[in-house]
């Protein structure tokens, strides 16, 4: 058995959660059975997958009168689930961590498991991934302060894990002995059908959490130029997700008067995704990563594109830029759209299904990014 920590919340329309019950799915063949928790400051949900499938839920959100009393509730949830573990951990034999702060009790829990002989590992976020959250936090000081010192911690103690997993975000990174560089994977290529678009319209999709490093902005501006240059084609951006610059964003689309081609479609669920891809010609991925101080693109929302059909475009290259360059474009400050359309068009042209797949499947599935580590 597996246990994976992670401290997210659950929502199954995020990417991030998205990833993690797809992890687990894997850790639960790996394994026979994986244990999920995602431990939030709003909710906490317990999950149990079994041979490739998910057995059993628990969820519910913290309820509080008072900035307090929340507090007390969340020490206690905190306290339950390290009880928990300890009481389980004679079943398991590793403990999989996912985006913790480094607090007493959960450093302890660490200890007891490692003198047991567990094998314990910690996943890190795109890696550094130190200024993707100073620069896109509300409270900056904070973020400085916190941030720097889980950086710290993972330099000081890396030692402690049997593996660190990290996510390149820049070409060169620091890293050490125990770690183990990995990619966003998937589970499965059920949606990865052949299309049939309209040609008459261009479909772009933008998933995400709508910070400013997404850079949606730069295509609501290509969108703006290209019908004022009278073309024929309709062109639709269709906007999922919700964030901080999804405010800014409705109001740049009125004042460029193209409310018509811009649909904000806030977040839903994966069935209404999945039918928003079966039609979409472009994706869009990170365009603006100068915000992230970073120049690898390894959102997650990438890989579902390509496992979906959906070529993209993006301000940076994938860590698999030598293999996967023919299914996606890099943009520079010379890019129109009028390129983007014609790269798209040349995609469904010639697109291999059976080529794509099998490179999908040789370099992103989760069984091949973990080969050989669990041993």
């Amino acid at each position: 058995m597996n246990i994976y920590l992670t401290f997210i919340e659950f929502n199954e329309v995020e990417g991030i959660t998205k990833k993690v019950i797809s992890q687990s799915i894997f850790f639960s063949q790996k394994f026979d059975t994986c244990v999920t928790y995602f431990f939030g400051r709003k909710s906490f949900s317990k999950l149990i997958f079994e041979g490739g499938f998910l057995k059993k839920k628990f969820s519910f959100s913290y309820s509080a009168s008072s900035s307090k009393s929340y507090l007390i509730n969340l020490q206690k949830r905190r306290k339950k689930i390290i009880e928990e573990i300890k009481t389980s951990s004679t079943l398991c034999s590793s403990l999989y961590i996912r985006n913790f702060f480094p607090w007493l009790k959960i450093l302890l829990l660490f200890n007891l498991l490692k003198k047991q002989g567990k094998k314990i590992y910690l996943e890190i976020p795109t890696w550094p991934y130190l200024f993707e959250q100073i620069f896109n936090s509300k409270y900056f000081f904070f973020a400085i302060i916190k941030y720097s010192f889980e950086n710290l911690f993972i330099i000081l103690f890396h030692t402690f894990f049997t593996k660190v997993f990290y996510i390149k975000s820049r070409k060169s990174v620091l890293k050490f002995r125990n770690f183990h560089e990995i990619l966003n994977g998937f589970n499965t290529l059920d949606n990865f059908n052949d299309k049939s678009l309209d040609k008459n319209v261009f479909n772009i999709v933008g998933v995400g959490s709508i910070h400013k490093y997404h850079g949606y902005d730069l295509m609501i501006r290509m969108i703006h130029k290209y019908i004022l240059s009278i073309n024929n084609l309709c062109v639709n951006l269709y906007i999922i997700g919700n964030g901080p610059e999804i405010n800014k964003l409705k109001r740049l689309s009125h004042k460029l008067n193209i409310e018509d081609h811009i649909f904000f479609m806030g977040m839903f669920d994966r069935n209404r995704l999945m039918e928003i891809y079966s039609r979409a010609n472009l994706g869009l991925g990170t365009l603006k990563l100068k915000y992230r101080l970073a120049n690898i693109d390894s959102a997650i929302k990438n890989i579902e594109f390509l496992c979906n059909n959906v070529p993209f475009v993006s301000s940076g290259k994938l860590s698999r830029h030598d293999i996967f360059s023919n299914y996606y474009i890099t943009l520079n400050k010379f890019t129109k759209l009028e390129d983007l359309i014609s790269f798209s068009d040349e995609y469904f042209k010639t697109i291999n299904k059976d080529k794509l797949i099998k490179l999908l499947n040789d370099n992103y599935s989760w069984s091949r990014i973990y080969f050989g580590v669990f041993n």
